[in-house]
């Protein structure tokens, strides 16, 4: 994707498929969801090569013995 595209990826409501087509929850809907969880999200790009989204959530330790609510 080019540099503008890039730049505006993770905003909500930010789309590049025409009206019409089926889209998913969106990258802003993951960003979300990442951010959350205490995450992180960033991209790269190369035009005509394609792109790389690196998702970064913490590790948590849940103790097998408490039930979880």
């Amino acid at each position: 994707m080019d540099t503008k595209t890039l730049q505006r990826v993770l905003e909500p409501f930010f789309i590049t498929r025409t009206v019409g087509e089926k889209i998913g929850i969106g990258l802003a809907g993951v960003y979300a969801i990442v951010t959350d969880l205490g995450g992180s999200i960033t991209a790269r790009s190369r035009l005509g090569k394609g792109s790389l989204f690196r998702i970064l959530v913490p590790v948590i330790t849940v103790d097998s013995q408490k039930p979880m609510v």
